[in-house]
């Protein structure tokens, strides 16, 4: 995620990754990561049907809302749009096949790109929960071409007024899946 397209504040910056990883936290199931040196460099947290939440503390549900309505505030009608685009391809993906679970995080540090700890993470994933229909969002200010070239199937694409930029920029939202 390139929060840095929209604010010069590192302290911005910071509370929406924190925002990121708490909202994925309390919807997911399962959660990996990759430490090298005892220093975190990548995670991937997922949520399968019909399993329980890995956490549901108060304090992350506060800070999910409130920051969900601080972006409402500050962004334009866009960033609800982004939520629409990404519901109806889901939707559309829904009525083709069936789902076990949704990739609700997927991040390595940057500094530790192209050092194999995607892959290692998207591998551990596949082998704990072999054959499972997963899916994922994403848009064409991440790393897309990483799921390109993994094997996942780009379902949908599709293009959009770019959330709380000043300009008529544009960017792609994408929607991926895969049998693990």
């Amino acid at each position: 995620m390139n929060f840095n397209r929209y604010t010069d504040s590192k302290t911005a910056e910071k509370l929406y990754a924190e925002y990121f990883v708490r909202d994925a936290w309390i919807n997911s199931t399962v959660a990996l990561a990759a430490y090298e040196d005892d220093q975190l460099c990548g995670a991937i947290m997922t949520r399968f049907k019909n399993e329980v939440l890995l956490g549901q503390s108060i304090l992350d549900k506060i800070y999910v809302d409130s920051f969900q309505q601080i972006i409402g505030m500050v962004f334009d009608r866009n960033s609800y749009t982004y939520e629409q685009v990404n519901q109806a391809m889901l939707e559309d993906l829904q009525s083709k096949i069936s789902l076990d679970g949704e990739i609700t995080l997927f991040a390595v540090d940057p500094a530790r790109k192209d050092q194999g700890i995607g892959s290692k993470l998207l591998k551990s994933l596949e082998q704990q929960f072999p054959e499972k229909q997963v899916y994922l969002f994403t848009d064409s200010n991440c790393s897309y071409q990483f799921y390109q070239h993994r094997n996942f199937e780009q379902f949908d694409a599709r293009r959009m007024l770019e959330p709380g930029r000043k300009s008529n920029e544009k960017m792609t939202c994408f929607l991926f899946n895969k049998k693990l």
